[in-house]
């Protein structure tokens, strides 16, 4: 290894050393030591100039000290947050050993890689706006046309849909994509400047696979099948599926087993606002400075959970455009203007409700910690009571 050239090193950077080849490139290895998360060398030169700490070293009687930054285990999240918004990705490398019960080192493994699109800290997402992962690839035939499937980790949720190239840039900001993963061998086609735009781009595996896709989808989404598209047509979208789940699960260092069944949606179906009129129209960001604060989502959004924001984040940026799915909307609002009484219970059921469907997404990858689980329970005791208020407006 080209960091530790000439270097007399102790067993356990040696074993930092080891974790650290496994991370993907660019990647910050967090190295659990006790009650800290320690970065060496120019992971901590990194660490120390992007994070404001205090960078310090090893061996620094040698000619070559060791560069060495830390951060408390238990305020980790805060600083993981800070560099996953400053476009790094983050490998976490914790003690899988009980240190008491071990003679000499104890043994470590990477148990989470973190990156834009995976965040699984509450605090790090916004309660209101979507958080996609997306895999994009061309099209069987040539590149003119492109796959986008897209999967909230936290959710479960996975969509998919083609979108025409010129359009792809578009409608990934317009679903609230995080980050972009693209096969290897597809990087040269990308129908944009991977380098020009705010979205991080990162390279995947190349295309060509021989795992039976039906078989694992079915496994992973209890459904091979894809709303909204024919049997024929969802075999395009079966490698896409499975390389974006592939890819998250890899982070995730486990089987998801809390995804819902993939759904297509086709861009026209609704009405295409491209970026510019989404902006100027000042629908989820004001103009000025970028915030939601006086956007017409600003004004809009008296939802009661985190949940009911999102789906009306998602209204605004995706408008219907059919007349009977228009009206059949409407309808539903008139019926909860007029039944005073049925509302008010509605939205009192909704007070003591928290955000179920992230909650449950933390309890699947294995990040929940006894607060979450309390509030997961106390939502779901109140449902019963939502249902039967939902079920008063006929």
């Amino acid at each position: 290894n080209d960091i530790a050239s000439g270097r007399k090193l102790t067993p356990m950077l040696r074993q930092f050393i080891d974790a650290k080849a496994q991370c993907p490139e660019g990647a910050i290895l967090l190295f659990r030591m006790g009650d800290f998360y320690e970065t060496f060398f120019d992971d901590a030169e990194i660490a120390a100039r992007e994070l404001d700490i205090t960078l310090t070293s090893r061996d620094k009687s040698s000619a070559e000290p060791i560069p060495m930054a830390g951060v408390p285990w238990h305020s980790v999240s805060g600083y993981i947050t800070r560099l996953i918004e400053r476009g790094y990705t983050v490998a976490i490398c914790d003690q899988v050993e009980d240190p008491k019960a071990v003679k000499g080192i104890v043994r470590r493994e990477i148990t989470q890689l973190i990156t834009p699109g995976t965040l699984s800290d509450l605090d790090a997402l916004d309660p209101q706006s979507t958080s996609y992962l997306a895999w994009l690839e061309p099209g069987p035939e040539d590149d003119t046309d492109w796959t986008i499937a897209l999967l909230d980790l936290l959710a479960g949720e996975v969509l998919c849909t083609r979108s025409p190239s010129g359009v792809v840039l578009d409608e990934l900001r317009r679903a609230g994509a995080r980050e972009v993963v693209v096969p290897r061998d597809a990087m040269d086609a990308l129908p944009f400047d991977a380098k020009q735009i705010e979205l991080p781009v990162r390279r995947g595996p190349e295309r060509s696979l021989d795992a039976p896709l039906s078989e694992v989808l079915m496994a992973r989404l209890g459904s091979s099948s894809i709303e909204g598209v024919s049997s024929d047509e969802a075999v395009t979208y079966h490698h896409a599926l499975y390389r974006l789940i592939e890819y998250a699960e890899g982070t995730q260092r486990r089987q998801l087993r809390h995804l819902m069944a993939a759904r297509s949606y086709r861009i026209n179906d609704t009405l295409v606002l491209d970026e510019a009129t989404r902006r100027n129209l000042e629908l989820t960001s004001t103009l000025r400075d970028s915030k939601r604060r006086g956007s017409l989502l600003w004004h809009l959004d008296r939802c009661r959970t985190s949940m009911g924001s999102r789906r009306m984040h998602q209204w605004l940026l995706f408008p219907l455009r059919e007349r009977a799915a228009i009206e059949s909307r409407l309808d539903a609002g008139e019926s909860i203007k007029n039944k005073r009484s049925h509302r008010h219970a509605v939205r009192g059921a909704l007070d003591g409700i928290r955000d179920i469907e992230r909650l449950v997404g933390r309890l699947a990858v294995g990040r929940a910690h006894p607060g979450d689980l309390g509030a997961l329970r106390d939502s779901l005791v109140r449902i019963p009571g939502l249902v039967e208020g939902v079920a008063a407006f006929g």
